[in-house]
């Protein structure tokens, strides 16, 4: 029993670390580092699986960007700001009640951490991926070793929920998230807000951070329905699962013979992303990453249609609830094109809703949090060709992170509403010329103006050479994209100070690139 106690309860132990009052000094990081390579010597003893997240990796990490954050405020003489910032010192609470508690659990359990299948092992795994999870979190809002508290909710209206309860805060208790959030959303019951809290505070410390407040709402958007979406995947279907990569794959092969059977989760190392791991007719285990566009039900209903994913954790499909009622939640975001953004892409002899990748489909989806639009084809080309070459997932035109993105529905505008008086029509294409180039340097650029940046980066189509012309097999196969690095990072090619300038200098900007060429830094 006494053991038992130990291994529940290690946390409540309070040193100079907890102490909030009392300012930080670098003895008691050495404190955590000496307990930390502690773990580490055991662990690396036992012979542990290579799976991710692995904790061999995740500890010299976290011990790493631990001392270099410290060293880069003590070379300044500013260890009392960090000190007495309370994203760090609770962060530094969390890290230190966790490493005591895998002390103690490599500690009582000696002989058992060498069974891959023993209790001990299962609960090293929750905790690989507990601090996996918190040192992603610590990296979000010390980027370059500096603390930030600029990060920003992907989902416009979960973000703007955020800025209305909790300010420019970065970290609140889970008790006044809960109480704010069912202000929002009604939680039923006491039982329901502990699940609630298992899958918003992943990094179990009583606290929600803005960042794992943004994974959970990419995970279950809608907004509006974030409550009941997250009921029936994570509360009513059987086949969501809290497993990592390696866990789910043994998981599967007990359920070889019954092809199409299936578990989701959400991803380890990709935080905000489902993974889907399944059996296919040739039986054999098969796991994916959703990064497409795509949310999880549109996944998941696609792959019943296709008979891909039918028997959640081989149970008979009947068993999982019906989500065809989701998908009509994820309504089309609607945007409306002004008299404004109609004259400027007429005079280009272009329209706002054509894709200005392929200049052929219509735009039909907005990349998050950028807020570029472009069509769902171009963009799962794009995505191919990163994964292709093991990039990270980001925008075509600015390079930000994608981290989710959005169906939308563009609305053409109708020529009939334009003004008959052509002064005011003048005025306006020159204020939103001139709003389209400043636009370029603004922090945070509503989505229409971002899409006029886009069309003075990427000009419209030329007709191609007779050298490049492709047809038939050729033409389907063509990359649209060309070579990877399409946009520099630094520069975006030329901006132009109005549309006429534009109409005059784009084919002499443009005489030496290709169709499908991509303007590169002058």
């Amino acid at each position: 029993m006494a053991s038992n106690a130990k291994l529940k309860f290690p946390s409540l132990r309070k040193d100079d670390v907890c102490d909030r009052s009392r300012p930080l000094e670098g003895k008691h990081l050495d404190g955590i580092y000496k307990r930390i390579s502690k773990v580490i010597r055991f662990l690396g003893s036992v012979g542990l699986e290579v799976y991710q997240p692995f904790i061999l990796e995740t500890l010299p990490e976290i011990a790493t960007k631990l001392r270099q954050v410290w060293s880069h405020y003590e070379s300044t003489d500013r260890q009392s700001e960090l000190s007495y910032n309370e994203y760090f010192r609770i962060f530094l609470e969390s890290l230190d009640a966790k490493v005591r508690e895998l002390k103690v659990l490599c500690r009582h359990n000696k002989a058992e951490m060498y069974n891959s299948n023993s209790k001990p092992r299962v609960t090293l795994i929750r905790m690989s991926m507990t601090l996996s999870y918190l040192f992603k979190d610590f990296k979000v809002f010390f980027p370059s070793n500096e603390f930030s508290e600029h990060f920003r909710v992907t989902k416009q209206d979960a973000s703007d929920w955020w800025s209305r309860n909790f300010g420019n805060r970065v970290l609140v208790p889970w008790h006044e998230f809960q109480f704010r959030f069912g202000s929002e959303h009604c939680i039923s019951s006491f039982e329901e807000a502990q699940s609630l809290k298992r899958d918003i505070d992943i990094t179990l410390n009583d606290y929600v951070s803005k960042f794992e407040f943004d994974v959970f709402t990419r995970l279950f958007m809608p907004w509006s329905n974030i409550l009941n979406t997250w009921k029936m995947l994570a509360v009513k279907h059987p086949g969501y699962v809290n497993m990592t990569y390696e866990e789910v794959k043994k998981c599967l092969e007990e359920l070889c013979d019954k092809p199409a059977s299936f578990v989701f989760r959400r991803s380890c190392t990709k935080l905000g992303f489902w993974s889907i791991g399944f059996v296919s007719n040739s039986r054999k285990v098969n796991q994916t990453v959703i990064r497409d566009g795509k949310s999880i039900v549109e996944a998941l209903v696609e792959g019943a249609e296709q008979r891909l994913y039918l028997y959640p954790r081989g149970m008979d499909p009947s068993a999982a609830p019906d989500l065809q009622f989701l998908l009509s939640c994820r309504a089309k975001e609607q945007i409306a094109v002004s008299a404004e953004e109609f004259e400027i892409y007429s005079n280009m002899d272009s329209s706002f809703e054509l894709c200005k990748i392929c200049s052929e489909n219509n735009k039909d989806l907005k990349l998050e949090p950028c807020g570029h639009l472009l069509c769902r084809a171009c963009f799962k080309d794009w995505s191919q060709k990163l994964n292709r070459h093991d990039k990270t997932s980001s925008c075509p035109f600015c390079r930000a992170e994608i981290r989710s993105t959005q169906n939308i529905e563009i609305s053409p505008f109708q020529p009939m509403q334009v003004l008959s008086n052509p002064q005011p029509q003048a005025a306006a294409s020159a204020k939103a010329a001139t709003a389209a180039a400043k636009a370029e340097t603004a922090s945070e650029t509503p989505a229409a103006a971002k899409d006029l940046i886009d069309l003075f980066d990427l000009p419209p189509p030329l007709p191609m050479r007779n050298s490049e012309r492709t047809t038939g097999a050729a033409a389907a196969s063509a990359d649209p994209f060309g070579p990877l690095s399409m946009i520099d990072t630094q520069s975006n090619g030329f901006v132009a100070t109005s549309a006429a300038e534009t109409a005059a200098t784009g084919s002499k900007q443009w005489e030496s690139f290709g169709a499908y060429d991509l303007p590169k830094s002058s």
